[in-house]
């Protein structure tokens, strides 16, 4: 009896702390749903840049 009591306490717990990492994760992926299209934005910016040759003497060479 005292077994299945500890047994079920720690599958209780296990279940819990889960519970905790998929909230965590749902978090996570919601940020990358937010930066994501800004990432790509900021990189079609950067290759328009790149196209002008004074931006590349400025800025160094960061278009490749």
């Amino acid at each position: 009896m005292g077994i299945l009591l500890i047994v079920t306490g720690y599958t209780a717990f296990t279940a819990a702390r889960i519970g905790e990492l998929v909230t965590d994760m749902n978090e996570v992926i919601e940020d990358i749903r937010i930066i994501l299209p800004e990432a790509k934005d900021s990189l079609r910016i950067i290759r328009e840049m790149c196209m002008h040759e004074n931006f590349t003497k400025s800025w160094g060479n960061i278009c490749q």
